[in-house]
């Protein structure tokens, strides 16, 4: 839902840019920590991708702002896998 591909330069190379139920599968697969934000209108793939996982993944907060490039409203889950 929401790309911003600079956010690269401004945290790691290895960052994932992907869709909701993408997101699902990174979340849920590998080993240690995992973080997954996801736009709210990718919310509802993401939430159906996650239902067929295993358990352990938990909303821990919610970012909500404006897109200053094209002055958007977002709404942005943060979901861990702990």
């Amino acid at each position: 839902g929401y790309r911003e591909p600079s956010l690269v330069f401004l945290t790691r190379t290895d960052l994932r840019l992907t869709m909701g139920g993408d997101a699902a599968n990174f979340l849920s697969s590998g080993q240690g920590c995992r973080i997954a934000f996801v736009e709210s209108r990718e919310e509802p793939a993401f939430r159906s991708a996650l239902a067929a996982k295993p358990a352990g993944e938990t909303l821990l907060t919610r970012v909500k702002g404006v897109n200053i490039n094209g002055g958007r409203m977002l709404d942005i889950g943060v979901y861990v896998r702990r």
